[in-house]
């Protein structure tokens, strides 16, 4: 509408990002998000697809073939749990397992099952949730803080429970144990006390001395936050604290001045709600500013 030539990278099959592959179909269905897909390229915007930046195409190239970058690449995976069993049948990360409800047959193998979820924020919840709409007979949320410490959304935290999810507060895993054949069937967990405040101001989880249970589950399905693309963001070279992008509040800018960056790149804790909607003015707002910045008048409408 402002009239540039404009490019999106994407280093999935299909674009959409988050909305595509991430939010659980039964709250944004993929038919919402092709169509939005739709009208953005109805506006003659280019999408590349199956295009990783850093593998597919250098940043070098991005750099060198465009005037300006603008920086939406969210987060990445679910980190490590660093326990032992993380590699047996039957652990999943939490963004994967999401992503496969949306872009594969409905999968029975949760059918009757018990099902483990550790973590406590909104991917955990989505986690949980779909699991109890594939069939899981019990679905249990282990978190080593209490309700008062958990990330999730109010109103996430209210959903899952009128779904039957179980939480248990105050615990964390030990170790996933598998059967003779590389399956899970129980997991080792710990009882957790608070101790003194972190960095972050929350009460630091302490290991209860003795306090060591099992529980026979058939699935454990990992949710303990999501890593960020620092290598990518070092390559662009930027300023940035833990992954999270440094900009000018008003412009969207980066210290690099031919890169602007919006969403959850730019998105620490304790600033509000991770938002699509957010993140979707974030980048209209990215648009407008660039074109400030451009000293190009902003055509009327009607």
């Amino acid at each position: 509408m402002l009239g540039y030539d404009v490019t999106i990278y994407e280093a999935e099959d299909k674009a959409g990002g988050l909305n595509t592959y991430g939010i659980v179909s039964f709250r944004l269905p993929q038919a919402i998000s092709f169509w939005e897909v739709q009208q953005v390229e109805s506006l003659d915007v280019k999408i590349r697809t199956n295009t990783r930046v850093g593998v597919d195409i250098s940043v070098e190239e991005i750099m060198d073939q465009h005037d300006i970058v603008i920086l939406a690449v969210g987060m990445s995976k679910v980190p490590e749990l660093g326990i032992d069993g993380e590699d047996l049948e039957g652990v999943y990360d939490a963004i994967e397992f999401v992503k496969a409800t949306k872009t594969k047959p409905i999968d029975y193998q949760l059918l009757g099952k018990k099902v483990v979820v550790i973590g406590a924020g909104n991917t955990a919840i989505d986690g949980a949730t779909c699991s109890v709409r594939l069939g899981a007979e019990n679905v249990k949320i282990l978190y080593r803080r209490t309700v008062e410490e958990m990330t999730a959304y109010d109103f996430e935290y209210d959903f899952a429970k009128q779904d039957g999810v179980e939480f248990r507060w105050l615990t964390a895993p030990v170790r996933i144990i598998g059967d003779e054949t590389g399956k899970v069937k129980a997991i080792e967990c710990v009882k957790m006390v608070l101790g003194e405040p972190g960095e972050d101001g929350r009460r630091r989880p302490v290991p209860l001395d003795g306090s060591e249970f099992l529980l026979e589950v058939d699935a454990v399905i990992k949710a303990i936050g999501q890593s960020r693309y620092v290598g990518l963001l070092e390559a662009f070279g930027l300023e940035h604290r833990g992954g999270v992008v440094k900009i000018d509040p008003e412009t969207y800018q980066t210290s690099n001045q031919k890169v602007f960056a919006c969403g959850d790149v730019i998105f620490g804790k304790g600033q509000g709600e991770a938002m699509v909607v957010s993140a979707a003015q974030q980048g209209k707002d990215t648009a407008y500013a660039i074109h400030q910045l451009s000293s190009k008048p902003v055509p009327e409408t009607a």
